[in-house]
């Protein structure tokens, strides 16, 4: 732990914070360069490291998957994983080895088959309920991640967190993040890192986010917009049951609830020449399947005209686009995202 300590110290002293201007501008031309990414079109594969053991929530990504998921028109895939629940719960909070060599093959069969690979640190709920008791682990498993990976191509992307919420608040969030891209800038220094915003993420937590000067970050946000409709009938969602039956159908109001949202996001990136990526988005399977291909669809499209990436969540498992059994695409919902 010596050696982050350090560096976090150094990271420390020569960060300089983005403030946001007081008015976020909407559709103006664009007031900085905003970088390109390399990244169009993409999909998670959730469910599957990012669960609390391995296998638990059924779902197995098999290496020809890798290869499906390139034939079907995406061009990168999000790995979320839960680095946490295979780490030493003491300093200096060793990865176990076993369970990083399956994320290693994970990320050697993205990057074999064309694909960018988007590594994503997930699901560090002890880190949100209490992030002064887990700050110095969280920053040092990425001291381990981001050596382990140095010498990888530049289409492997490393993101710090996935959806911060509860006491991990902007302020604090804002606080962490600047001490992590510091740690990983002394052994990845031009690679690119991806960060979303407190509020699990959401497109007006990108208003709070203050990042340290860096050419190469990403600001990143979730889209499940109407939430009521993505989410129906969601296990993990408390009432959610009630919500089952909402359709969408594309009416001008519904469109221009999403668009405005995609407008402020879209402007936030143009005044602070930051480049987007809508990590997660998509529609639970048990909605309305006429309602699902629609809003999908729409939402893939209009991010697209912003040139705003996404990533589709995901693979095969409550919102899946592929049967993990069968071996299947379902086709319409495939056609959604990549015909256009």
């Amino acid at each position: 732990m010596a050696v982050v300590t350090l560096v976090l110290l150094a990271a420390c002293t020569n960060m300089r914070w983005v403030e946001p201007a007081d008015e976020q501008p909407t559709a103006r031309p664009t007031a900085k360069p905003v970088p390109a990414t390399g990244l169009r079109r993409g999909i998670n594969l959730g469910n599957w490291l990012d669960a609390p053991a391995l296998g638990e929530w059924g779902v197995d990504i098999l290496p020809e998957y890798f290869t499906l998921i390139r034939q079907a028109g995406f061009d990168s895939v999000r790995i979320p994983v839960r680095f946490s629940a295979h780490a030493q719960t003491e300093p200096p909070y060793t990865l176990d080895e076993d369970f990083l060599e399956i994320v290693d093959a994970a990320v050697q069969h993205g990057l074999e088959n064309g694909l960018n690979v988007i590594l994503d640190f997930h699901h560090y709920d002890e880190l949100m309920a209490a992030p002064a008791a887990h700050v110095t682990s969280f920053l040092a498993i990425w001291g381990q991640l981001a050596e382990r990976y140095s010498g990888k191509p530049a289409t492997l992307y490393f993101e710090l967190l996935n959806e911060p919420y509860g006491q991990l608040d902007a302020a604090t969030w804002n606080d962490l993040l600047g001490k992590a891209v510091g740690i990983i800038r002394t052994s990845n220094p031009n690679r690119w890192i991806i960060i979303g915003g407190a509020d699990y993420s959401s497109i007006r937590a990108l208003q709070d986010l203050r990042f340290p000067v860096d050419e190469r970050l990403i600001a990143a946000f979730h889209f499940y917009e109407p939430f009521e409709f993505s989410h129906q009938g969601a296990s993990w969602v408390p009432d959610s049951g009630s919500w089952v039956g909402i359709n969408w159908k594309g009416t001008d109001k519904e469109k221009k609830d999403i668009t405005d949202l995609l407008d402020e996001a879209d402007g936030w990136s143009r005044q602070h020449g930051v480049p987007l990526m809508m990590g997660e988005f998509g529609a639970i399977a048990r909605a309305d399947e006429s309602s699902r291909r629609t809003w999908t669809s729409f939402v893939a499209e209009q991010a697209g005209k912003r040139g705003i990436p996404w990533v589709y969540w995901d693979l095969c498992g409550e919102f899946a686009l592929f049967n993990c059994e069968s071996g299947d695409w379902d086709q319409s919902m495939l056609d959604a995202l990549t015909s256009k």
